[in-house]
Parts: C-alpha cells; structure tokens; sequence
C-alpha cells in the first residue's frame, strides 16, 4: 500500500473514526470518499499497464475496500454525484480489463507450479468467489423444484479462470454437466489446461465453449440453469440486449442466475434491475454486506 500513500491522499477512516468493518476502518466523509475515489480513478487510468503488479494490486485493492464497506445514505449519495456518475462507466471498464488480466495471470501461474490447487489458492478473490457461488447455491435451492435435478448448467463469460462451474461441479452438484461458454479463445484454452490439471472427473464435466454470448442458441436451450457473469454486457444497453437473446432461447421454466451491483459496487460493476429482466420473473434478489462483492438476481425463463 505504499505507493497509494505516496500519490493519494491519506485514507480518512484512519484516523476519523473507530468504525469498524470486517476488521477496517469504515471511511467517512462525503467530499473526502468523492476526492479519493476521483483520484483512484485518474491513478488507474494513468496506469501504463493493469497487468497485476504492485501499483495495479494497490489501487485496485484500495477501490475494492471503499466499494464494498456498507452501504447507507452517503453510499448511495455517492454513487448518484455527477462527477462519479461521470467516471462510472470507464471505471467499469478499467475493472473489467485489469480482472481478465488478473485471472490470466493467475491461471498461467497455477499452470506453472508444481501443485495446481495450492497455487490457485494464492488468487486474491478466491475466498470471494467460493462464498458468492455457494450463496448462489443456496438461493437457487429456495426456488427451484426439489423433484427436478439441475442437470445442465451453462456459464456465459466463464474466462481463463473457470471458478463458478469448477466450485459448483465439486462442491455442490457432483453429477451436473456444465458448459462454460467465453469469446476469448486463449482464455478458454487456459481454463481448459487448469480444469484437465486440477481434476479430470471435474474436467470431463465441464464442456468448455468457444462464443460470443450472443451467437449461443442451442445450449440455452437445454440448460437448466443459465449463469450470466457479472462482466457480460458493461452497460445498460448491452446487458439487456444479452437478457433479451437469453429469453428468445432458454426454455420456459428454466433458471437464469445473473450478478449485478448494489450500493458503491456498482463502480465495479453494471447493475441489473428487475425491469432489465424482459421476459423473466424474478424469483429471489441478494446483496451481500460481507466481501462477497457481486449481488445476486435469480429469475424463471416465462412461458411465450
């Protein structure tokens, strides 16, 4: 954290208030958190590289730790500013380059050491994406009908690092089938090396599939369940055209789990809103207060 100190302002919780949260004190003060969420993001957009390094690491972290502190009225004022409504959007897309270039350097890594599971472990978000898919886990266990197994999952922006269908498949459903669909060719050829190293029963499950989320049809529609990764779709417009291909293709009845943003998360990430949804019921909304960063929005493929 040292070059954030030395090109930002001091962090104002450390020493304004004893507030804690997990541990980390709670930063306060509108103009403060305005001032320094402006100036990570002129620092990260000045970056020559977002490849993970120490200056990225620190930055990034630092924009992590302001996001995802508990949301309440100067959260939400925050996020309505003129000024961060201004920086939002490109802010969304530092986060999603410096995440894919995280998640391929992760995965060359665990490729690279002697023990795959051990090195996969050492990936910052780790933690964060075993509790976000087991509290998926759960939802869709609330709304789904216990007579009817959840056979064929799909995952739309599965990336190098397959996690959500790998934690699934060993997790929680052991005999389910997955098809982790991604546009980016070497990033599945990475997920397909981990998945083969890290467990070949587990590998031999996971289908993995080169596409753009908009050219699948066929796979929709004998997928059970249908995850849609929280980087598909960077803006409004974008998602919901994604959502309506998934209506046009999912079979009715069919479970569609999508990740949104609430509070100062939706600086990292697009929000969904259930009018987003056309041509879904929406089932079940969760927004975690803990590190989990993503919130979670299950809704049910309608009839027509």
């Amino acid at each position: 954290m040292d070059f954030i100190n030395d090109r930002l302002p001091s962090i104002p919780t450390l020493s304004s208030t004893s507030k804690k949260s997990n541990g980390l004190p709670i930063i306060t003060g509108f103009q403060q958190l305005k001032f320094l969420l402006l100036s990570l993001h002129h620092h990260i957009s000045t970056l020559p590289s977002l490849e993970p390094g120490p200056a990225a690491d620190a930055l990034f972290g630092t924009l992590v730790r302001i996001c995802t502190q508990p949301t309440d009225h100067l959260a939400l004022k925050l996020v309505r500013d003129d000024d961060i409504q201004t920086i939002r959007p490109d802010l969304i897309q530092l986060c999603s380059r410096a995440e894919c270039l995280l998640e391929r350097h992760y995965a060359q890594r665990a490729l690279a050491a002697d023990n795959t599971a051990a090195a996969l472990l050492s990936f910052p978000y780790y933690a964060n994406y075993k509790d976000l898919v087991r509290l998926e886990y759960h939802l869709l266990l609330g709304v789904s009908d216990p007579a009817t197994p959840i056979l064929q999952v799909a995952f739309l922006g599965s990336g190098p690092l397959p996690l959500t269908a790998l934690i699934l498949a060993q997790d929680h459903l052991p005999t389910t089938r997955f098809r982790a669909i991604d546009m980016d060719a070497a990033a599945n050829e990475l997920a397909q090396h981990l998945l083969a190293r890290l467990n070949p029963g587990i590998g031999r499950r996971v289908h993995i599939i080169t596409a753009d989320a908009a050219d699948v049809t066929d796979t929709l529609a004998e997928c059970d369940v249908v995850f849609l990764a929280a980087l598909v779709g960077l803006d409004r417009e974008a998602k919901r055209a994604i959502v309506a291909h998934l209506a046009a293709y999912m079979r009715p009845g069919a479970l569609l789990v999508v990740r949104s943003a609430h509070g100062m998360r939706q600086l990292l990430y697009p929000v969904v809103d259930d009018e987003d949804l056309v041509g879904f019921s929406v089932l079940v909304t969760a927004h975690p207060g803990n590190h989990v960063v993503n919130s979670v929005v299950i809704a049910k493929k309608m009839e027509g």
